[in-house]
C-alpha cells in the first residue's frame, strides 16, 4: 500500500485561530491591553503549533496537492481530512492536455484517520511527465474542537506564568487530554 502525504511546511495554518480576543483576555485574567494581546497570540501559535506536531493533527482547513507520474491507488495520512467530496483528480492525457477524471472511476473511503483512495481498472493513458496524475484536496480541522481549545487553553495560561518555558515539553496533564489524538503506526 502506498502512503501519499502532502508536503506541507506547519501544520498550523496561519489565518488558523483558537481564541477570540475577548477568550484570549479572560483565560489570561488581564484587561483589554492591546500590547498585551500581540504577546498572548504569540504564546497561542506556540502551543497551536506544539499541539499539532504532538498530536499529528492539522489545524485550520489547507489545500494539498499529491503528484504522481502514474494513478496511485494508496492511503493518505493527513488527519483530519474532513470532506471526502472535496477530492480532485487531475491528469494530463496523451496530448499533454490537462483533464479532470471522472468521479465514477475512483472511490475515496474514510475511517475518520485515513482516507484510502482506489482506482479502478478503466483509466486513461497519462502523458510522460512527473507530474502527469494530481490528486486535490483539502484537510485540517475547520473549527476547533473543544477538547483541543481547552489543551491549548491550558498551554497559553502557562506560558503567560512561565514565558521562558515556550520550547519545553508539555506537562503530564497535557499528554493525558491528547492522548486520544494521537494514532501510532
Amino acid at each position: 500500500m502506498n502512503y501519499l502525504t502532502p508536503n506541507i511546511g506547519s501544520r498550523v495554518n496561519p489565518d488558523f485561530v483558537v481564541f477570540s480576543d475577548d477568550e484570549l483576555y479572560q483565560l489570561c485574567k488581564t484587561t483589554e491591553d492591546e500590547n498585551r494581546l500581540g504577546e498572548m497570540r504569540m504564546y497561542e501559535a506556540a502551543a497551536m503549533e506544539q499541539f499539532a506536531m504532538e498530536a499529528h493533527v492539522y489545524l485550520g482547513l489547507f489545500s494539498a496537492k499529491v503528484i504522481s507520474a502514474e494513478f496511485l491507488s494508496g492511503l493518505i495520512k493527513s488527519r483530519p481530512i474532513n470532506n471526502t467530496e472535496s477530492f480532485l483528480v487531475k491528469y494530463y492525457d496523451v496530448a499533454n492536455v490537462e483533464q479532470t477524471l471522472e468521479a465514477t472511476k475512483y472511490g475515496v473511503y474514510s475511517n475518520g484517520d485515513k482516507v484510502q483512495i482506489i482506482f479502478g481498472n478503466d483509466l486513461p493513458i497519462v502523458f510522460d511527465r512527473p507530474d502527469a496524475v494530481q490528486l486535490e484536496f483539502e484537510f485540517g480541522y475547520d473549527v476547533c474542537p473543544v477538547i483541543i481549545k481547552n489543551a491549548i487553553g491550558m498551554r497559553v495560561a502557562y506560558l503567560i506564568d512561565n514565558p521562558m518555558e515556550v520550547n519545553r515539553r508539555w506537562a503530564t496533564t497535557f499528554d493525558l487530554v491528547i492522548n486520544s489524538f494521537r494514532k501510532y503506526n
